[in-house]
């Protein structure tokens, strides 16, 4: 290595924390972090939101949006008189 480290990127960091980089890659990110405190903070930094974001998606309800939009039509479409065609401008509700 040269006299002046060459640091990895936020990215780089925030990548070797989330598995998207080679082996290679990660394990250069990682060495140079724990030989360089600034490196090694932004690292620590990174791994501690990264686990805190995992904690709350897991805690995170559930929601099938699509699933609450067709109840939603569904409970419109109940609402809503339909027109009886038999007499114009009618909106009483058509037997059947």
């Amino acid at each position: 290595m040269s006299a002046r480290a060459v640091h990895p990127s936020s990215d780089e960091i925030a990548a070797a924390v989330s598995g998207q980089l080679n082996v290679a890659d990660a394990q250069r990110v990682r060495s140079h972090a724990a030989g360089c405190r600034k490196c090694g903070d932004r690292l620590c930094t990174e791994e501690r939101t990264r686990e805190r974001l995992e904690l709350l998606a897991a805690d995170a309800p559930q929601v099938n949006v699509v699933q609450q939009v067709l109840e939603r039509i569904a409970a419109q479409k109940q609402e809503q008189p339909v027109l009886d065609e038999s007499e114009p401008g009618s909106s009483r509700r058509a037997s059947g």
